[in-house]
């Protein structure tokens, strides 16, 4: 691979991640039209949500490392592939049983593109960079939130959800097309065995990464899964301003993942001590803060930075606790990511259907204080673990 070619690596992987992300956190921001559109409630169009991550979850614990050995342009055309095809099929579904199939098999292939897309960048750079090369993908994946929700929001009050679905598959075509044109050949790097790979997950280290990694996301999910109903009930904001104030969160959702990337390659063990108190601090300040209160704006600001600082937390605590493993262990990042979004969905949800879509700030705080316990033993473990390296 020339060097000419390797420019485009990352630029053509920042693309296909932008895609992935519009299409997954597309559906949040029109949770209310799919229950309408499908005549259930808010609860049920949910689903849509927590069926994409209970099948991510279940793709990333095992695809990522058993496809490890395909070439990465590979891999990353055939998931465009995915995508742009049933993005079409869930705009011409009738049905929501119809409709959540569609979902469920870009979501099966989610994991084995990330999980690449996160390897290739890291090892492109020397190790204590990786962290700083991992955020140009995490900053597309931020990106793809930020144009996702106020996007699908835009187009579906203008022109419906199939009118969203299609121009989301138009979004992965034109990935799908960067790809084939200027991402070269990246055969994979020789692999432990499959086995050989799962075994590293059986660490302390490992185990309270992968806890902590369920509870991050399930404190983000709890409210982010009903951001639309939330900043339109709570905070009273419009639907001429909604889609900006969408835009607003995930704009920042970028900037936190820049930030992660610095902190996390200068200050890793502060980054980690202090993630958990602050993100609980500002997800209390939401619940407690009126709704319609300027202050209540500034906060879900600070929320959205820390958003984007904890998906590249998430990352690099999974990682570094499996350091033999990359492919494995980023596999395991997004099923366990994906199952705390399902857990988060579900409870915030539930929370929603018992008392009011304000119980789901609730519920966010909940899981950022078990979050605040696992952060801190993970730093302790991992210490312990490298004295006895």
């Amino acid at each position: 691979m020339t060097l000419a070619h390797r420019r485009f690596v990352v630029p053509c992987l920042m693309a296909c991640t932008f895609a992935i992300l519009c299409s997954e956190t597309a559906i949040i921001g029109i949770l209310p039209d799919v229950a309408k559109l499908f005549q259930v409630n808010l609860a049920q169009a949910g689903i849509m949500v927590s069926a994409w991550s209970i099948a991510v979850g279940l793709s990333g614990a095992f695809l990522p490392a058993a496809l490890s050995g395909f070439d990465r342009k590979t891999i990353a055309l055939a998931s465009m592939a995915v995508f742009t095809v049933c993005n079409i099929w869930y705009a011409v579904s009738t049905v929501f049983a119809t409709a959540l199939i569609a979902r469920i098999i870009p979501a099966i292939a989610q994991p084995v593109f990330l999980s690449s897309a996160f390897t290739v960048a890291a090892a492109s750079v020397e190790p204590k960079q990786a962290p700083k090369a991992v955020s140009k993908v995490m900053m597309a994946l931020s990106a793809g939130t930020v144009v996702g929700l106020p996007l699908s929001r835009m187009i579906a009050d203008r022109m419906g959800v199939a009118a969203e679905m299609i121009a989301l598959s138009a979004i992965s075509l034109l990935a799908f097309i960067m790809v084939w044109m200027l991402m070269p050949a990246i055969p994979a790097e020789r692999q432990s065995g499959y086995f050989a790979q799962v075994k590293t997950v059986f660490t302390s280290v490992a185990g309270i990464s992968l806890l902590a990694t369920v509870a991050l996301q399930a404190s983000a999910f709890s409210l982010y899964a009903y951001i639309t109903e939330y900043f339109s009930a709570v905070m009273g904001i419009g639907d001429v301003a909604l889609p900006v104030m969408l835009f607003v969160f995930g704009a920042v959702g970028v900037l936190g993942s820049w930030i992660a990337g610095r902190m996390l390659s200068t200050e890793p063990q502060f980054t980690q001590l202090v993630y958990g108190m602050l993100l609980l601090a500002v997800l209390l300040a939401v619940l407690l803060i009126p709704g319609r209160a300027i202050a209540q704006v500034a906060v879900v600001i600070l929320w959205g930075i820390l958003f984007g600082v904890g998906n590249s937390l998430q990352q690099y605590i999974v990682t570094t606790s499996m350091p033999t493993a990359p492919e494995f262990a980023n596999g395991m990042s997004i099923a366990f990511g994906n199952v705390g979004i399902a857990v988060g969905t579900a409870v915030g949800g539930a929370a929603i259907t018992m008392y009011s879509i304000r119980a789901a700030a609730g519920a966010a705080c909940l899981f950022a204080a078990i979050l605040l316990a696992l952060l801190p033993l993970r730093v302790r473990l991992n210490n312990q673990a490298g004295r006895k390296r």
